[in-house]
């Protein structure tokens, strides 16, 4: 299914094996070119790990060099190289981590973006609660099961401020014990602000 990807990565690679060229060279080339031809693909999809896998074993045949067509010694793993710089890499990106990116973005965008595929996807797995309660069914989409995995991702890193209290936040389980929803009998539609004793701020 991913044949194609693999065959641009390597006619492009093709191109640049009789060139001399510097590691640094190598590494802009990796950077600028070979690493932005996945990314419409990790946007749109997740390819098996072992593809991932298979491509950044491409990119490290071409940092470190082959001859005669056998590759030479790899001086560090590629985990290590795809690290930032102020942790010691190369700044190279994985392209694990991009796929996950993508899929927290799109985690993101339903939590709290509005669209024709945000309603599409509410009335089909979250009609009557909040998307942080829904659940993966057996027979649930490959996009869903993406985004839930997003949702894995993000979480843990996501928190809510109320400001003015004009949002409502009884839907998000911002303290412990689940949504206010569950205890406080005032309209989902109303916020935090409509729920306080005028003058006492309680």
């Amino acid at each position: 299914m991913f044949s194609y990807l693999l065959d641009k990565i390597r006619s492009k690679l093709t191109g640049w094996q009789n060139k001399i060229l510097s590691p640094g060279g190598k590494l802009v080339l990796i950077k600028n070119v070979l690493s932005s031809i996945p990314m419409y693909t990790l946007a749109a999809c997740c390819p098996l790990r072992a593809i991932l896998r298979t491509i950044e074993r491409m990119f490290a045949a071409f940092f470190w060099g082959s001859k005669d067509g056998v590759a030479k010694r790899s001086w560090l793993a590629w985990r290590f190289v795809t690290r930032t710089k102020s942790e010691g890499g190369l700044g190279i990106k994985c392209l694990n981590d991009i796929m996950d990116a993508f899929s927290m973005k799109l985690w993101w965008k339903l939590r709290h973006g509005k669209g024709l595929w945000v309603e599409l996807l509410k009335a089909k797995y979250f009609r009557k609660r909040h998307p942080c309660d829904a659940f993966m069914t057996s027979k649930c989409s490959h996009i869903w099961r993406r985004i839930l995995r997003g949702r894995k991702l993000a979480e843990p890193f996501i928190s809510l401020r109320l400001g003015r209290g004009e949002d409502s936040a009884r839907y998000e389980d911002w303290i412990p014990g689940g949504p206010r929803l569950d205890s406080v009998a005032i309209p989902p539609a109303e916020g935090v602000t409509s729920g306080t004793r005028c003058g006492t701020g309680r």
